[in-house]
């Protein structure tokens, strides 16, 4: 075996890899110091022009969604009251508004819920099965 043809072989290995690693930086560097121009007036045309699509699809979807759920409710109400019970009558729910919902939930005290613990139950440790 020749040890000393793959010391050299690694000597020039190192190198290269420092060099590639050192132009992957500066092109990495490079790329976050470059900004985008401002967008032309037609990209900011058919930006408005998608997201008022979304909305109106949105709606569209929302319509769809009400329909199902009333035709849900008759059939659930018709069902009762074919078997002689008086349907329940619905709360009125006021819709929250956007600026009263939380930013994001909150995690309750470590004393609220369930504890979990190391040691088991003693139900599921009561015996032999029968």
């Amino acid at each position: 075996m020749n040890t000393g043809s793959s010391k050299a072989a690694a000597a020039r290995v190192i190198p290269r890899r420092a060099a590639l690693c050192a132009v992957f930086v500066l092109t990495l560097a490079g790329a976050v110091q470059a900004k985008l121009p401002p967008p032309t007036p037609e990209q900011i045309a058919a930006a408005e022009a998608a997201a008022q699509k979304t909305k109106e699809q949105a709606a569209v979807e929302q319509e769809a969604l009400t329909r199902a759920q009333d035709r849900t409710v008759s059939a659930y109400q018709s069902d009762l009251k074919k078997r002689g019970i008086t349907p329940p009558t619905p709360t009125p729910v006021a819709p929250t508004a956007q600026a009263n919902l939380p930013a994001k939930a909150v995690e309750p005290p470590r004393s609220a819920g369930p504890r979990g613990g190391t040691t088991p139950s003693a139900e599921a440790h009561s015996g032999n099965a029968r």
